[in-house]
C-alpha cells in the first residue's frame, strides 16, 4: 500500500513539472513556424535582389523570378504599389516570391504607397519595407 502511495505522489509530482512544459510547446511551434515562414520570404525578396544585381541592371525595372515578373525600385528591391499598374501589393508580392498563397489564417495591412506591407498570424507580426528591402519581425 505505501508503494502504491508513493508511487502516485511521484506521478503527480511528475505531471505537475512536465504538463506545464508540453503546453508551452505549441506556442513555440507556432512561433517558430512563423519565424521560418518570415525568413523564408525574406530569403526570396535577397534572391530577388541578387538578381537584379546579377543582371546588371541598377535601375527600377523588373525582374524576372520563378513565379512571375517583379518590380524592383533603383536600388534593386520588390516595391509595392497597387496604385501603379504593374506593381503588386503586398499579398501578391508573398505570393509571387513564395511561389504558394498566404495561409488562410494570417492576414494583411500594408500602405502600398509608403512601401510597407504586413503580414500577421496570432499576433505575430512580420513586416516588409520595399525601400530598404527590410524584413523585421515584431513577436508578442
Amino acid at each position: 500500500m505505501i508503494e502504491l502511495v508513493v508511487t502516485i505522489a511521484i506521478l503527480g509530482i511528475l505531471a505537475a513539472v512536465a504538463v506545464p512544459r508540453f503546453v508551452g510547446l505549441a506556442g513555440s511551434a507556432q512561433q517558430a513556424n512563423f519565424e521560418a515562414i518570415a525568413g523564408a520570404f525574406e530569403e526570396g525578396v535577397a534572391l530577388t535582389h541578387t538578381v537584379w544585381l546579377a543582371g546588371g541592371m541598377f535601375s527600377a525595372t523588373t525582374v524576372a523570378v520563378e513565379n512571375g515578373t517583379v518590380d524592383v525600385n533603383g536600388d534593386g528591391w520588390p516595391v509595392l504599389d497597387a496604385a501603379v499598374p504593374g506593381q503588386m501589393t503586398g499579398l501578391e508580392l508573398y505570393e509571387t516570391i513564395m511561389l504558394t498563397e498566404l495561409p488562410s489564417t494570417w492576414t494583411t495591412d500594408e500602405d502600398t504607397a509608403a512601401g510597407w506591407a504586413d503580414f500577421i498570424y496570432e499576433g505575430m507580426t512580420f513586416r516588409y519595407d520595399a525601400n530598404s528591402g527590410a524584413v523585421r519581425i515584431t513577436v508578442p
